[in-house]
């Protein structure tokens, strides 16, 4: 097991790590961003956050500033939406904040298809969930059966 880890081996385990990380300085100025949340950015959205402070970033960029929220970055011609779970930490003795980000994009698209699929599924239930009984459809379509 490791003990020590020198200064090339902690940068390259920080940017191949699987969530984003923006380091902000004492000053807010945003001083760096890992590859992670740099891929997931995107360029143009990556070059209005370098070496920017949270009130000279454009919204909908701004909400990554926000602590400890979940993020819409809605999609444009050259990006999807992005939907971003943040985490925010001040490092010791004032040098600065990290925000922690993490894509949750497709556990938002799956709770929205589940949401959908719940809508479909009361639309043909024919009992009502809280007494048992049948419900109007299911009165309406026993009627149907039995004349």
């Amino acid at each position: 097991m490791l003990d020590k880890l020198d200064p090339p081996q902690l940068q390259h385990i920080i940017r191949a790590c699987p969530i984003g990380i923006l380091l902000q300085d004492g000053n807010g100025r945003v001083s760096w961003i890992n590859d992670t949340l740099a891929d997931l950015l995107g360029e143009s959205r990556l070059a209005q956050l370098q070496n920017k402070q949270p009130d000279e970033v454009p919204e909908p960029l701004s909400a990554l500033f926000n602590l400890d929220t979940t993020v819409h970055l809605p999609g444009d011609q050259t990006h999807e939406d992005l939907w971003l779970m943040g985490r925010h930490q001040d490092l010791p003795d004032n040098k600065g904040t990290v925000q922690y980000l993490i894509d949750i994009t497709p556990l938002h698209w799956m709770m929205q298809e589940r949401d959908q699929l719940k809508n479909e599924l009361n639309d043909v239930i024919m009992v009502d969930s809280e007494t048992g009984m049948r419900n109007r459809k299911g009165l309406y379509y026993s009627c149907l059966l039995y004349t």
